[in-house]
């Protein structure tokens, strides 16, 4: 990956090259002005010529160098055109370059960011018992960091995340100016600077910082009952249908007599109850069908008697 530097000396390289191409341009156009005047004066010897005056060696001597004047007069206008060509490349191929340091900058400082916020969330976690804990132990897939590492994380969480109140023994500064110190702090732990600070180094709370982001153990903090311990995902209960109803067997080697509950409840009753529905005489068949059928005419006498 090329280096800041580098980069700095390509970018003033093509400056100081288009620049130059600017130059040049000018340059040229001075000397197509040039022949072109010299070109019209040329032009106006021979229009004296053709209305018959007469010149003098020195004019005769410059008509003698028109086709010399015209040709180099085109030679510069073709290579202006040629110029600005090459110009225009570079000034296009310029804005490419820049565009893509400009977002190449715009990720850099997005990063940068990132890696601020991921540090502050780092140190409010470590701010809980439980978290605290596990990366004392290193369990629970966190690392295990030392007292004195989570001593200097505690002295570095005062610098960048600074309180309104002041402290016993603190001088009484200005709000802002606790937030001016904290912007340099995250600086220089975003650089890594090998600058004491809470006892180490910049470079080392960075390295610190570095090792608890590629544990992954923040991505997923485990939770904790109220008496530390983790609490285990309840596991779900299978409900098992039985398609079949149970029944108890009861074995027994003694016959029950005859006339026992068991018995007479599985027989069927003695007497059968007295139909309710009275069976349809002849009488009540013939009487139906003449109300329906008015061309129904009965044989018996019994039945000419009835009338619907």
């Amino acid at each position: 990956m090329p280096s800041a530097s580098s980069k700095q000396a390509s970018q003033t390289s093509s400056t100081e090259g288009t620049d130059a191409m600017r130059q040049s341009l000018a340059v040229i156009e001075k000397k197509i002005r040039n022949l072109e005047k010299r070109k019209g004066k040329l032009d106006g010897y021979k229009n004296m010529v053709q209305a018959g005056e007469e010149l003098n060696k020195d004019q005769r001597d410059a008509i003698a160098k028109f086709d010399e004047v015209v040709s180099n007069l085109e030679f510069a206008k073709d290579l202006f055109k040629q110029f600005q060509v090459i110009l225009q490349d570079g000034l296009k191929q310029q804005k490419k370059v820049a565009k893509r340091e400009q977002l190449h900058r715009q990720e850099h400082e997005q990063k940068r960011l990132k890696s601020v916020l991921e540090l502050q969330d780092m140190l409010e976690q470590l701010g809980s018992e439980n978290v605290r804990k596990d990366f004392t132990e290193g369990s629970h897939g966190a690392i295990t960091l030392t007292q004195e590492e989570l001593k200097y994380i505690d002295e570095f969480y005062k610098l960048v995340l600074p309180s309104r109140e002041t402290e016993e023994g603190e001088e009484k500064d200005s709000f802002s100016e606790k937030q001016n110190s904290a912007s340099e702090h995250l600086i220089s732990f975003l650089d890594a600077k090998p600058k004491d600070v809470c006892g180490t180094t910049y470079k080392g709370l960075k390295d610190i910082f570095d090792r608890v982001m590629a544990c992954g153990y923040l991505e997923n903090i485990p939770s904790h009952s109220e008496n530390g311990e983790t609490e285990a995902e309840p596991e779900e209960e299978v409900e098992e249908t039985k398609e079949t109803e149970e029944y108890v067997v009861v074995e027994s080697d003694e016959v029950p007599p005859a006339d026992a509950p068991e018995i007479t409840s599985s027989l069927p009753p003695a007497e059968l109850p007295p139909s309710t529905t009275e069976e349809p005489t002849l009488l009540t068949q013939v009487t139906a069908l003449s109300c329906l059928s008015p061309s129904y005419q009965p044989t018996n006498p019994k039945e000419m008697s009835m009338k619907c």
